[in-house]
């Protein structure tokens, strides 16, 4: 359909232009014949011309007595000559014979009471205008025009020179009536011409979209997948044999990619499956690209496949999700955490969405879509408060969200790229392969990082001495401080703090602490570590003097994987944060850029 809408506004382009150049040419021709019939009026008019004035001066010369004025009013002779002329030029209306007052001495006409309009224009001045406004003139404008010439006969006692004015009128539609005919003929010629270019331009197209229309058909039997199916018929005929040969290596070639191209989706597939976030994938145009398992269940459409199709025609216009995803897709603004509930037969479900705007230098990619079902999400983390699920929740998904992204992004453009390359023969696509392929072992180990992280623990609380716990710490974190030259000063409270923990536990989260605060001081300095109580907490301070944490930066730093540090893992700090949390204890922290950062970690006491 889009092919034959270009092939008319082509048909209409060429026959504009041939419409054009005809009319152009019969308004050029057609100038030049009125030009021409203009010439010869004014050399038929100069030749009558000459002979009435032999007639007025033979006149003359036979009556000498009398004034010329009357001579030219009675004369017979010159009476007979002026209808002469007048008979011989059948576009001149009269012929007039005035004094130098521009008063009547004798005339003929056409009519037979000749109106005589002196204020005529002259016929040199439509000579003389451009040959269109001559063309304009005689179809459309005034009806007569003069040409006038002053007859000399002598010179009077003064020695001026004294005659009279010949006045010959010219009728524009007698001048009209000499190009008539070519007028008819050059229409004739350019209706011809149109005809001829919509006949031409109607089988060129043929000729073209033919072709055109056979290869498409067979592009369009590759995408639905019939790769190595070539059937020779009457419009692939119309190809040359060359594209046809190309045609059926390209499908053969294309179906061993397809192949492998399967083999990578589903292994992708499979690394998808195994995070325990639903996660959906849309492309630019919000259609889904890669689904987790289940996600059709959370989503409340169970048995639909989403994958191919746009979400809205999927779970339709009115899903939270839909309202979701255009808000973040229209502002390029990602979004965690929000609450979406759906109504499911005639229970809700109450789903937490993560929404992420993927884009990089040449454009936007997609959205990445993360899901939780949140009675799941509230039984995983029973032991939390509503609003400490969301921001625990927060916290670890969102690092694992930009870690999944960056090799996705890498895939899904050498994924455009590789069915670029199949689309030309003989293209070297293992560059791509080789890229897909690392990329899928680099998302795998993204995988099997957070699946370990996540894994539940099994916590083992007992009584605690924190202070005894702190100085167990520092002295494991000792050598670590003399290679950065920082000085441990513990200032523990005297008094007895017993907290309910797992001592494993803390003493690794502990020490992830600490060994950050001693990293943050390249030059080394002192780094304080307090225990004291407030309120019902026993809590735990470590101040550093390193270069303080970027406002910028502070929201990230207990993501999973988020490292500032060139050979950090991101992982650290995240299960500080994760192990505070399952003791129902609070990580907070307070920076200041060139002082330092102080850490304090506060446990429910005993």
């Amino acid at each position: 359909m889009a092919l034959k809408k270009v092939v008319s506004r082509q048909l209409q382009l060429i026959t504009l232009l041939v419409a054009t150049v005809a009319g152009i040419t019969v308004l050029l021709n057609l100038t030049y014949i009125i030009d021409a019939h203009i010439e010869e009026v004014e050399t038929k008019i100069i030749l009558q011309k000459e002979d009435i004035s032999d007639v007025i001066e033979a006149a003359i010369k036979r009556d000498k007595e009398k004034p010329f004025t009357s001579i030219i009013a009675s004369d017979p002779n010159l009476q007979a000559s002026l209808q002469s002329s007048l008979d011989k030029l059948p576009v001149v209306k009269y012929i007039i014979i005035m004094n130098e007052d521009d008063q009547p001495l004798t005339a003929v006409s056409l009519d037979q009471e000749p109106e005589l309009n002196f204020s005529d224009s002259g016929l040199q001045t439509l000579k003389e205008n451009n040959r269109f406004i001559q063309l304009l003139t005689l179809l459309w404008g005034r009806t007569t025009y003069n040409q006038s010439f002053f007859i000399s006969l002598g010179r009077n006692e003064t020695g001026h020179s004294y005659g009279v004015k010949l006045r010959f009128g010219v009728a524009t539609s007698e001048l009209r009536g000499l190009f008539s005919d070519a007028l008819l003929a050059n229409l004739i010629l350019f209706v011809t011409s149109i005809f001829a270019s919509l006949v031409i331009s109607f089988r060129s197209a043929d000729l073209i979209t033919r072709p055109m229309d056979a290869l498409s058909k067979q592009l369009e039997e590759l995408e639905k997948g019939n790769l190595s199916i070539y059937e020779e018929n009457s419009i692939s005929k119309t190809m040359p044999k060359s594209l046809q040969l190309k045609l059926q290596l390209l499908g053969t070639r294309m179906a061993g990619e397809r192949t492998e191209l399967e083999v990578t989706k589903g292994q992708l597939t499979q690394i998808i499956g195994k995070i325990e976030e639903r996660l959906l994938m849309l492309n630019p145009d919000k259609q889904a690209v890669l689904m987790s398992p289940k996600v059709d269940h959370l989503l409340g459409v169970a048995g639909i496949n989403l994958v191919g199709a746009k979400l809205a025609d999927r779970l339709g216009s009115s899903h939270p999700l839909i309202e979701l995803v255009d808000r973040v897709d229209q502002s390029h603004a990602s979004v965690e955490n929000v609450m979406l509930i759906k109504q499911i037969g005639e229970q809700p479900r109450q789903i937490l969405a993560s929404v992420q705007y993927i884009e990089d230098k040449s454009g936007p990619i997609g959205i990445l879509i993360s899901l939780r079902d949140f009675d799941s999400f509230r039984q995983f983390q029973s032991q939390l408060d509503y609003s400490d699920k969301l921001a625990a929740l927060g916290r670890i998904t969102s690092g694992v969200a930009h870690e999944v992204k960056n090799p996705l992004n890498a895939m899904v453009i050498h994924l455009e790229i590789l069915r670029a390359k199949l689309a030309q023969p003989n293209a070297d696509i293992t560059p791509q392969l080789d890229i897909l392929s690392s990329e899928i072992k680099r998302l795998d180990r993204v995988v099997q990082t957070f699946l370990n992280f996540t894994r539940p623990l099994k916590v083992n609380l007992v009584p605690i001495d924190l202070n005894d716990l702190v100085h167990q710490v520092t002295r494991l974190a000792a050598a670590e401080a003399a290679t950065n030259k920082v000085d441990i000063l513990e200032e523990l409270s005297p008094q007895f703090l017993r907290v309910n923990g797992d001592a494993d536990l803390l003493k690794q989260a502990f020490l992830n602490i600490i060994i950050n605060g001693c990293q943050s001081m390249p030059r080394g300095g002192p780094l304080t570590i307090r225990t004291k109580r407030i309120s019902s907490y026993a809590v735990l301070s470590v101040s550093d003097r390193g270069m303080g944490i970027p406002q910028q930066v502070r929201e990230k730093i207990f993501q999973l994987y988020y490292t500032t540090k060139p050979n950090g893992n991101g992982i650290g700090l995240a299960h500080a944060f994760r192990t505070i949390q399952l003791h129902n204890g609070r990580v907070e922290f307070d920076s200041d850029t060139d002082i330092g950062t102080t850490f304090k970690i506060s446990l429910p006491e005993v």
